[in-house]
């Protein structure tokens, strides 16, 4: 299995885009877990409510973390990863 971890600072809507993207993936043969650690001022947690949190192979983790920047985002996504394999992506790739 593999790791998606994005750190998330008060980009929503370029969130949302990438979200959609990674959940065209097929990955179901290996899985995989999409970890939203987010340190923005609002909660982004009401932007899954248009994306749905899970679709085979992939399952939508979302985290709150108080702002402390990306680098203890990124730590706080590893902490918290499944597979021992991780990818940190921006939260404005599409």
């Amino acid at each position: 299995g593999i790791s998606v971890i994005i750190p998330t600072y008060n980009k929503f809507n370029r969130l949302e885009l990438v979200l959609k993207t990674l959940l065209k993936q097929n990955v179901s043969e290996i899985n995989a877990e999409i970890i939203i650690v987010d340190q923005s001022n609002i909660n982004a947690e009401r932007l899954l409510k248009n994306i749905p949190n899970s679709k085979e192979g992939i399952v939508i983790r979302y985290f709150k973390q108080k702002g402390a920047g990306i680098s203890r985002a990124k730590n706080f996504g590893l902490t918290n990863a499944n597979y021992k394999l991780a990818v940190f992506i921006d939260d404005d790739i599409t």
